[in-house]
């Protein structure tokens, strides 16, 4: 009864080690209140010239710029939505308006998404970073104790986990929502493969938590990872082939019950996959010199000239630390002496983590273009090493101090052998890594003598269990050379800001803020996310849109003129634009800003207003963007009868009530029989009423919301997102929520019994 009080209380303290950990890596957060994601990118477009900081800006990553120009705003739309009591199912913000919780990317029903709910986008992206860290930690160290590991080996294992390159390099990914959760799928995998079938509802909940965490292709690899490891667990145990296959039954069953805990997201996603175009993902793939030497010195691919285009973010996901590679030759020389179980499990898990690593280099350039597969890239299948490899680390030491003195001797002999071999390996990768860096090679001589220190470190640690064998001496020491490792390699790469650099109000932006509108322009207004400062555009951001959406683009840079069917009075245009394509209008911009970089800010004065009555259309049975054409009348999707076609322009109507999922259109009496066209984005969900009878909602070029009205005004027309997509999803996860509840009452009262 001591010895497992004693182990509580250790068990504790390593939860204690994990938080200290996280504030450790993240104390410029935690001590200087500031915010962990780059915003240097945003400083070079235009909107924020004046913001600009007189130091020189760094070069930021792709994934730095990433999470500020597409995650933070969407993260501050929760915020605001929450402060505002506004709903969370459209963004009003971005091209023209998007389904918000349909983009699974947005990750807004994620755990980890909450604290934007409570606190203002700076502190919410603060403490949810903070709340993953160490969560992550403590799965993976829940994990290592459940698979038997002592204290000191789990907080190697967690360690591990915990600090590796995902977890921190993209913490603020929806990836690593996902990731998080790992530890756990492990966990109930390995009890639903072997026979604890009572234990499905923890593994459905593991799994709907993962789908929540908002990154689709992380969750497809982490199940594919998770069903090599069974069938890889069982081909070592030379298990027949039906005794091989059917543990993956209940797994897939846990994985359906999963995603219908996770339908309130996914059936919205679903629909969304009919009719989005996702933007751009991390790299494809890695040469194979680049993964062995980033092994040991993924700083040899920094941002030194010399890095030959292969980001340092991405080369960091290999690196598990020296720690943890020094112990892997360990377990190849007491595996002999390993218990059947112990031994089946790690082999398979390490297996299933190389297996991984190869589809990662073989899949993602034969996935490039494919509907539902472009996403995927070789980064998606390392996601599991840091988990696999902190394990089978642990499990080599755990083994290591168990041993007689016979076996220590016969080990030991076989260390003598291995460690050259894998000193040959890391001098090799060295030799390549310092001819990459040519003149920068001295910045990578520090990161060499920390990396060679800890190996000494781990040498000497082993020597000393060699003659008193010493869980918590191996244990511990390791854990702290481990996490060393780690801290050194990362820490440093992590991206932070200070809060007031989070989309600064900028002159400019107050002036966006003071007109009221929906800000237009040409092409080069997708790479500015004004959405972080809560201002609408028309085209805002690369990152995600529908077909349509696109497709109207594409058109406006053909026929620029298009662009004031949006309902813009703000449009952002060039010198050149002004000179060519829209020289017919130019008497009609007044010039509202001008910026350094050329870009010019006009005032349509005569724009066309959001919400209007239009009496001439072509009727269209399908979106054809060929035949959008500014010279002539706008294009409607309906299948039923439209009143006849008039002369006369188009009647101004007044916007009275706008929510996120709500918009109140006010018809004047003047308006004869006619379809009222809002410039927002058609999507299906949106319904209306005129003068409270239900009317039909269609497309008008494309791209817009049209309603048919009948008779002369006035009208009053309500517009309401409500999609059946989400009512579908709402009861399938009701239904699973009952399902699962019923299973874990079951697991309760059998543990009792």
């Amino acid at each position: 009864m001591w010895l497992k009080k004693s182990k509580v209380w250790e068990t504790g303290a390593c939860v204690l080690v994990l938080a200290a950990a996280t504030v450790a890596v993240f104390s410029p957060v935690v001590l200087d209140d500031q915010v962990p994601v780059a915003m240097d990118s945003i400083f070079t477009l235009p909107p924020w010239e004046d913001a600009e900081p007189s130091a020189a800006l760094s070069t930021s990553s792709r994934e730095d710029r990433v999470a500020a120009e597409r995650f933070y705003p969407w993260q501050t739309f929760l915020s605001m939505a929450a402060s505002e009591g506004e709903s969370i199912l459209w963004n009003p913000y971005e091209h023209s308006g998007l389904p918000f919780l349909a983009m699974w990317r947005t990750r807004a029903l994620s755990p980890f998404s909450i604290p934007f709910y409570l606190l203002p986008p700076a502190a919410g992206l603060q403490i949810s970073v903070l709340l993953k860290i160490f969560v992550a930690g403590c799965c993976a160290l829940y994990a290592a104790r459940r698979l038997g590991l002592a204290p000191p080996f789990a907080l190697l294992a967690a360690l591990t986990f915990q600090l590796s390159g995902p977890m921190l390099l993209w913490a603020n990914w929806p990836l690593t929502d996902t990731l998080v959760w790992l530890p756990l799928l492990f966990v109930f995998t390995e009890r639903l493969a072997f026979g604890q079938w009572g234990y499905w509802p923890l593994g459905a909940i593991t799994v709907g938590l993962m789908l929540l965490g908002g990154d689709p292709e992380g969750m497809t690899a982490a199940a594919v990872f998770t069903v090599l490891y069974v069938l890889l667990r069982k081909t070592l145990t030379r298990a027949d082939l039906t005794q091989t296959v059917a543990p993956v039954l209940p797994l897939a069953a846990t994985f359906i019950l999963g995603g219908g805990l996770a339908a309130v997201q996914l059936a919205p996603f679903i629909e969304f996959a009919r009719h989005g175009a996702a933007g751009g993902s991390a790299p494809e793939a890695y040469p194979a010199a680049v993964n062995a030497v980033s092994l040991f010195f993924p700083q040899a691919f920094g941002t030194g000239a010399s890095g030959g285009g292969v980001g340092f973010h991405y080369t960091g996901l290999f690196y598990v630390g020296i720690a943890q590679l020094t112990l892997l030759p360990v377990w190849f020389c007491v595996r002999r002496f390993v218990p059947s179980l112990q031994r089946t499990r790690t082999e398979a898990l390490l297996l299933a983590a190389v297996l991984m690593s190869v589809l990662g280099v073989a899949l993602p350039p034969l996935f490039q273009g494919r509907p539902y597969l472009g996403g995927f890239n070789a980064s998606h299948f390392l996601l599991a090493n840091g988990l696999a490899v902190g394990l089978a680390a642990a499990a080599a030491a755990d083994e290591w101090v168990l041993l007689d003195p016979s076996q220590c001797h016969r080990a030991v002999i076989r260390m003598l052998k291995v460690i050259p071999l894998f000193v040959m390996l890391a001098g090799g990768a060295l030799a390549f890594g310092l001819w990459r860096m040519e003149g920068e090679a001295p910045a990578l001589m520090g990161h060499i003598g920390w990396e060679a220190g800890l190996f000494l470190a781990m040498l000497v640690l082993l020597a000393l269990t060699v003659f008193h064998p010493s869980a918590r001496l191996l244990g511990y020491g390791g854990a702290l050379a481990g996490a060393l490792a780690l801290y050194n390699t990362f820490a440093p790469a992590l991206p932070y800001s200070d809060e007031e650099a989070l989309y600064p109000e900028t002159p400019f932006i107050e002036a966006l803020h003071r007109t009221g509108e929906r800000v237009g322009g040409n092409e080069a207004l997708r790479q500015w996310p004004l959405a972080g400062n809560g201002i609408p555009q028309t085209f805002g951001g690369p990152w995600m849109s529908l077909r349509r959406q696109t497709a109207f683009a594409e058109r406006v840079n053909e026929d620029p003129l298009l662009l004031r069917r949006t309902g813009s009075g703000s449009l952002l245009l060039t010198k050149s634009d002004i000179q060519g394509a829209f020289m017919p209008v130019r008497p009609l911009l007044q010039i509202g800003h001008v910026f350094s970089s050329g870009a010019i800010l006009f005032n349509d004065l005569q724009a066309p207003t959001r919400a209007r009555v239009v009496y001439r259309v072509r009727p269209v049975t399908g979106f054809d963007p060929g035949q959008l054409r500014s010279a002539e009348p706008p294009l409607a999707e309906y299948a039923g009868a439209l009143p006849p076609s008039r002369d006369g322009a188009p009647v101004p109507a007044a916007i009275t009530q706008e929510g996120h999922d709500l918009v109140v259109v006010d018809v004047p009496e003047a308006a004869a029989p006619g379809i009222l066209v809002l410039a927002d984005t058609w999507y299906p969900g949106w319904r209306a009423t005129v003068n409270g009878d239900p009317a039909a909602v269609f497309p008008v070029d494309g791209m817009f919301r049209g309603v048919v009205l009948p008779d002369e005004g006035p009208h009053r027309v309500v517009f309401r997102y409500a999609p059946r997509s989400l009512q579908a999803g709402l009861g399938l996860s009701a239904l699973s929520v009952l399902i699962t509840a019923g299973g874990v009452f079951g697991l309760l009262r059998r543990k009792e019994s």
